[in-house]
């Protein structure tokens, strides 16, 4: 369902040298979502390939090993923070509402690659 747009993403994510990863990419990743699983693999390749720098927070780590829905939501200002201080030009992720950063990253939420 997903592979259509495999090639959308990577195409976004080719402008970027530094990309910023949202907890939602590494949660969707390891749970192997159905839906998702191929875009966050393909999105993570390319770190992994060092075809472009990946960063991410405390804050994702925080998500990824205590349950987010016990401590309330996470402060994006934070991943947001660390995104600009590492350079980062995009950030990826599947909150909508991070639509709001555009004029200082190039948000890219993951559900607009679904078929």
């Amino acid at each position: 369902m997903a592979g259509a747009n495999i090639g959308r993403l990577m195409s976004r994510l080719q402008k970027h040298d530094v990309i910023a990863l949202g907890a939602p990419i590494f949660i969707h990743h390891f749970e192997a979502h159905p839906r998702y699983l191929p875009l966050t693999t393909a999105a993570l390749s390319g770190v992994a390939q060092s075809e472009r720098q990946g960063v991410t927070s405390v804050i994702t780590l925080m998500e990824l090993t205590v349950r987010p829905h016990q401590l309330g939501r996470p402060v994006d200002a934070v991943q947001v923070a660390t995104s600009l201080a590492r350079h980062a030009t995009d950030f990826l992720s599947n909150d909508c509402r991070l639509a709001r950063l555009q004029p200082l990253l190039d948000v890219i939420v993951l559900h607009d690659f679904l078929a």
